[in-house]
C-alpha cells in the first residue's frame, strides 16, 4: 500500500506540472512579470524609462522560458510513462490491479477537480503558521498578513463554488479568475513581506499544490 501511495503522489505531481505549464503558458507569465516589475519598482524606485526597459527584458525571459518548457514536455511525459511501467513490473498481480485502477481514477479527474483538490488543502490558520515558521515572520508581519490570508481563503472558496460550465471555456475562466486572485493576494502581501519572504511564500504555494489529495 505504501508504494501505491507513492505512485499516486507521483502521478498527481506529473499531472499538476503538465496542467501548470499549460496554465502559465496561457496566462501566468505576464502576471508574474507584472508582480516582479512592481516589486522592483517599489524597492528600487525605478524611473518610467527603467520600468519600460526592464519590463521588456522580463517579458523576453518568460517567452524563452515557455519555449523551453514546451520543448521538454514530451520527454517528461515519456520518462513518466516509462517509469510507471518499470515500477509496475515490480508489483504483484494484486498490486498491479490496484495500481491500474488508481491510475485510471486519477486520470479521470477533471481539471476543475484537480484545481479544487490542490487549492482546498489546510486551513487559513495552518497557512499562517507555516508562513510564520518558514518565512520567519515578525509578530507585526503576522498581524498584518492574517486578514489578507483569511480573506484570500474565503474569496478562493467563493471562486471555486461559483456555478460555471464544465467545458474547456469554463475551466479556462476558472483558472483565469484564480490567477487574478493570486496576483491580488501577492500584491497585498508584498506590502508587508520582503522580496525574499515573497519568494518563500510562492514556494509554500507550490508545495501545497504538489501534495497529493
Amino acid at each position: 500500500m505504501f508504494i501505491l501511495g507513492v505512485l499516486a503522489g507521483s502521478l498527481g505531481t506529473a499531472m499538476y506540472y503538465k496542467d501548470r505549464t499549460e496554465r502559465l503558458t496561457r496566462y501566468g507569465y505576464s502576471a508574474r512579470s507584472h508582480v516582479l516589475l512592481k516589486r522592483l519598482s517599489d524597492e528600487l524606485n525605478l524611473t518610467d524609462a527603467q520600468k519600460k526597459e526592464i519590463g521588456i527584458i522580463v517579458d523576453q525571459f518568460h517567452t524563452k522560458l515557455s519555449h523551453i518548457k514546451r520543448s521538454v514536455r514530451p520527454d517528461i511525459r515519456k520518462l513518466r510513462d516509462e517509469s510507471f511501467l518499470a515500477i509496475r513490473d515490480c508489483l504483484t498481480d494484486d498490486q498491479k490491479k490496484k495500481f491500474d485502477e488508481l491510475r485510471k481514477r486519477l486520470e479521470r479527474w477533471t481539471p476543475r477537480q484537480r484545481l479544487q483538490a490542490m487549492l482546498t488543502r489546510g486551513t487559513p490558520e495552518q497557512m499562517i503558521s507555516h508562513m510564520k515558521t518558514r518565512l520567519k515572520l515578525t509578530d507585526e508581519q503576522e498581524a498584518k498578513i492574517r486578514p489578507v490570508i483569511l480573506e484570500s481563503f474565503n474569496e478562493q472558496q467563493e471562486i471555486l463554488e461559483k456555478p460555471r460550465s464544465q467545458d474547456r471555456s469554463g475551466i479556462r475562466a476558472l483558472r483565469d479568475e484564480l490567477r487574478q486572485h493570486q496576483i491580488s493576494v501577492e500584491e497585498k502581501l508584498s506590502k508587508t513581506l520582503t522580496a525574499e519572504q515573497l519568494v518563500g511564500y510562492r514556494k509554500l504555494q507550490e508545495e501545497k499544490r504538489r501534495k497529493r489529495p
